[in-house]
């Protein structure tokens, strides 16, 4: 599967890089990251995102180049119809994409699917899927070493791929945090990654909007049940307005 990929790479290519809608730090930084790496190895690289996604993400390295398929449905549909190789990430069902997945559906061009969830649907020509694996981020990192291209990685794909594996593996704490998490963190950390910088832009950076909503989600909001020791908030879409709040 791999020298398949390497042949296709191996002339340049017009590439649509996709993720799943609202998209998550996971999703924006392992295509970020690829994107990076395939412009590096002298390709056309286009990544669109079915939809918008918050502004705490818009700092990580090419968060620039981003076209969001429902601001630009026209532009975008030519690019995919134009397209002569698409990778799909951290998604592995096309309706995830919204309308944007008719038309990657509709693409002749051949489809390679970077993935860690559940049951992929069968749409792809080759699949890096592993259900064991913490993140995307941590699939292409190894996407890439399977190329024989880790020469190729910068501090801006490293901390694209940081920034992935810091958010879906929640600050390093679910199960999926394996050993092998902690080695290629290490490697991506080489690479210069300011991982503090990262970790404040994620977590410590708050609008007055957002900081507001929190202390009103708490103070005016929030029920707790102490039979099953359990707290709810529940907000209601006039409370979001309120806050300005972003999916």
């Amino acid at each position: 599967m791999i020298d398949e990929v390497k042949k296709l790479l191996s002339t340049k290519q017009k590439i649509i890089i996709t993720t799943h809608q609202r998209p998550d730090g996971d999703a924006i930084g392992s295509s970020l990251g690829l994107y990076h790496f395939l412009i590096k190895k002298g390709h056309e690289v286009f990544f669109i995102s079915p939809t918008a996604y918050p502004d705490f993400l818009k700092w990580i390295p090419g968060n620039e180049i981003t076209i969001v398929y429902e601001d630009e449905k026209e532009r975008c549909a030519k690019l995919v119809s134009e397209a002569t190789l698409i990778f799909c990430l951290d998604f592995n069902k096309l309706y995830r994409l919204n309308d944007l997945g008719k038309e990657i559906e509709k693409s002749t061009a051949p489809k390679i699917l970077i993935d860690h969830h559940l049951d992929p649907d069968d749409f792809a020509i080759a699949q890096f899927w592993n259900t064991k694996a913490s993140s995307t981020c941590e699939l292409v990192y190894e996407f890439i070493l399977d190329l024989g291209e880790k020469i190729l990685i910068d501090a801006s794909i490293a901390t694209c791929l940081y920034t992935g594996i810091l958010t879906d593996t929640d600050r390093f704490r679910v199960p999926t945090t394996s050993s092998n998490v902690h080695r290629i963190v290490a490697d991506l950390l080489e690479f210069n990654v300011d991982h503090t910088n990262v970790y404040q832009q994620i977590y410590e950076s708050f609008s007055e909007d957002k900081l507001r909503m929190v202390g009103f989600s708490i103070r005016e909001k929030l029920e707790v049940h102490d039979e099953i020791k359990t707290g709810i908030i529940a907000l209601e879409r006039n409370d979001m307005n309120r806050f300005h709040a972003q999916s």
